[in-house]
């Protein structure tokens, strides 16, 4: 049932502090039932790219699909780095989600999210 369930967020980004933060969170909130973990990564908005030779390249002097590209290699990069959070809450027998976001300031980044789903549950409930 959807009004009981739970939202908890934890911002990782790879490290043994986030691993040790989530781990926290998984003993203490695992057990309330319908529950879902959004493990939020913030991650530097990408303005350059990088070349075969070492090189960076703004990221407005290539081409689109090279940017494109570049960005979904970084995704998956950090993903791939993520994932062992990911595997945590699934032996836990845990919902999780992986939400990437792209900004230049780590707490606002974080805030910003997690405002979202307040606002989102405040105006859900408000339509019952």
């Amino acid at each position: 049932m959807l009004s009981s369930s739970l939202t908890v967020a934890v911002a990782v980004n790879g490290s043994r502090k986030s691993n040790c933060a989530l781990k926290w969170g998984l003993e203490r909130f695992s057990d309330e039932g319908n529950v879902m973990f959004k493990l939020l990564h913030v991650r530097a908005r990408i303005t350059t790219v990088a070349t075969p030779m070492g090189n960076y390249i703004p990221i407005s002097q290539v081409r689109d699909d090279v940017a494109t590209a570049y960005k979904k290699e970084m995704e998956w990069k950090t993903s791939k780095r993520l994932l062992p959070h990911k595997q945590l809450c699934s032996e836990k027998k845990v919902e999780a989600e992986i939400v990437q976001i792209d900004a230049g300031d780590v707490p606002v980044a974080i805030s910003n999210e997690v405002s979202k789903s307040i606002y989102f549950r405040s105006r859900w409930k408000q339509q019952i």
